[in-house]
């Protein structure tokens, strides 16, 4: 145990004690002494148990493994990202007190009467472009206020369905002018279900952003309803896909997917990390499913797939589930 390093001995000791005493075996990482140059590498532990005839365990067999580059290449990316978002946290400042003092003039412009025509059509064409640099100026503050843990939070009961129900209705005339079919189902919940209004609102709104960015025709469709005293939001759509080698870094910071048709190709590649964030600050997690029983080869799509979020009790609990053809989210209630 002295080969261990003094700040991974309790956690390897209760790691092996724990593998024996249940008979299961153990898998950890710990840093270990090197003996020829007295340098700490991190190793991989393994070991599995072998029975007798009777299913008693009578020695464990174990692998230790070399994994000290992959770590510091891990711990290096980690790093890169660290500075990406301080980087981009520090520049969202910067423009942030520019741009608002930009959009109320000409708010204010654009409420007088006289405009001429193209004057008008102009000056919304810089406010709709301002708002948009607006938007992802405040992703990337909300995204780094989360990294630094400063993100405030404040829980409320909420009637879930007509508050989803006002968020998804933003979408209403955005969905009709690109000629997609666009319902809301949000069924009455009996318990009112405790949320963040403000990250709750940008998990729904990111999650249907993307479906409208991806999806070219066919529907898009939201619902949310009651199951096994959760709350489940699904929001499906018939969109373009996630390409089966980026489904695994679908919510990894700064990662877009090139080439892929899309109806802007503008972000920061941060919207879906940031919903992974916010949806972790209520104790969840999110993952992707694919459901290749609906595929559709008459649009281009790989096939349906889910991102799952899942919040576990006493704080609140959400089970979500997107994708470029299905989105699903789902949350439950505590009073």
């Amino acid at each position: 145990m002295n080969a261990v390093h003094p700040e991974d001995r309790d956690k390897v000791i209760k790691a092996f004690w724990e593998g024996v005493s249940s008979g299961c075996g153990f898998v950890f990482e710990n840093r270990s002494l090197r003996a020829r140059d007295g340098a700490y590498r991190w190793h991989l532990q393994q070991a599995v148990p072998l029975h007798d005839a009777q299913g008693n365990v009578i020695k464990f067999v174990g692998t230790t493994t070399d994994i000290d580059a992959q770590k510091r290449t891990e711990e290096a990316l980690a790093e890169l990202d660290r500075t990406k978002t301080t980087f981009f946290s520090n520049v969202s400042h910067e423009f942030r007190t520019p741009l608002t003092l930009m959009l109320g003039p000409l708010e204010e412009v654009l409420g007088h009467q006289r405009l001429e025509p193209e004057d008008r059509e102009s000056l919304v064409t810089m406010r709709r472009n301002g708002l948009r640099l607006l938007k992802l100026v405040n992703t990337l503050l909300d995204f780094s206020r989360i990294e630094a843990g400063r993100a405030q939070t404040s829980y409320q009961p909420t009637d879930l369905a007509s508050f989803t129900a006002e968020i998804a209705s933003a979408f209403d005339s955005a969905m009709k002018n690109a000629g997609l079919r666009f319902s809301v189902e949000c069924l009455p919940i009996a318990d009112p279900v405790y949320v963040d209004r403000d990250m709750w609102e940008k998990i729904v709104l990111n999650l249907l952003s993307n479906a409208y960015k991806f999806t070219f025709a066919g529907e898009v469709a939201v619902t949310l309803k009651a199951v096994n005293g959760a709350v489940e939001l699904q929001i499906r759509d018939t969109g373009v896909g996630i390409p089966e080698q980026h489904r695994e870094q679908v919510f990894a910071r700064f990662h877009r997917i090139e080439s892929t048709q899309a109806r802007t190709y503008e972000g920061t590649g941060i919207g879906l990390a940031l919903v992974q964030e916010l949806v972790r600050l209520h104790g969840g997690g999110v993952r992707v499913e694919r459901d290749d029983r609906t595929r559709n080869r008459k649009i281009l799509r790989a096939s349906d797939e889910s991102v799952c979020v899942l919040l576990a009790p006493p704080e609140l609990s959400f089970v979500t589930t997107s994708s470029p053809a299905h989105v699903s989210l789902a949350s439950r209630g505590v009073r």
